[in-house]
């Protein structure tokens, strides 16, 4: 099963390509991005990041995490990634990460992106927890978590060494039976998942829209070179 595309209100969640290369290494060498994100887990050079995106495909398929470029329907630029990340099948958990180019920050765009992975994971991957991580020193994260329904759960104090300094993370977490009471539609999860399994999944060609209680096979939209 090829990964699909996730279509919300103002982007499109798609699948990395080569392309992407040169952006996914822009955004993993900022330095401001760097310094609010707990981990560096994302390539530096542009051989690494082509590496990185021909290994998505695998990740998905072995169901261990889903990665996804930000893409705006308007202009066609991609502004970011976001993905769940440590999906362990026997818990149904994942975490959710994400990073928005620094000239896009303040639009909304990680809280619309960061909710359609959040549904995309409850209704399409059955996950029961998804769960966040933000340094304490980036609030912005955790007020973007906190506006998808993610409750604090704990404080993992000098977590992370930045710079030689060591810093506190948050972790926030929110779960299934939660996510359902707090979203417009709350019984489309029990539909989704029976659905969505039976649905044919081919890659780009398919997208999961966000609200709707199906897969949904639609033309897919012509891609322009992205950029930061």
């Amino acid at each position: 099963m090829q990964q699909p595309s996730i279509m919300s209100e103002r982007m499109v969640l798609r699948p990395l390509m080569e392309k992407d290369a040169p952006v996914v290494r822009r955004l993993a060498r900022n330095r401001k991005i760097a310094y609010t994100t707990p981990w560096v887990f994302l390539p530096y050079s542009e051989k690494q990041a082509l590496l990185w995106i021909a290994s998505t495909a695998d990740h998905f398929a072995q169901r261990t995490s889903v990665e996804f470029g930000i893409q705006l329907k308007c202009g066609g630029r991609l502004v970011g990634l976001v993905g769940l990340d440590h999906m362990i099948a026997h818990d149904s958990v994942a975490e959710l990460w994400f990073i928005i180019t620094v000239a896009c920050w303040g639009n909304g765009y990680a809280t619309e992106a960061g909710r359609a992975a959040v549904q995309f994971g409850f209704e399409h991957l059955g996950l029961n927890r998804i769960c966040g991580y933000h340094m304490v020193r980036n609030p912005a994260s955790g007020r973007v978590l906190a506006k998808l329904g993610m409750k604090r759960e704990g404080l993992l104090r000098q977590h992370v060494r930045k710079n030689e300094i060591f810093a506190d993370v948050a972790l926030m977490a929110l779960l299934r039976e939660e996510w359902a009471k707090i979203t417009p539609h709350p019984n489309i999860l029990a539909r989704s998942r029976g659905e969505c399994a039976r649905s044919r999944v081919s890659g780009q060609n398919d997208f999961w829209s966000v609200g709707q209680s199906r897969c949904l096979r639609r033309k897919h939209p012509r891609h322009s070179r992205s950029g930061i």
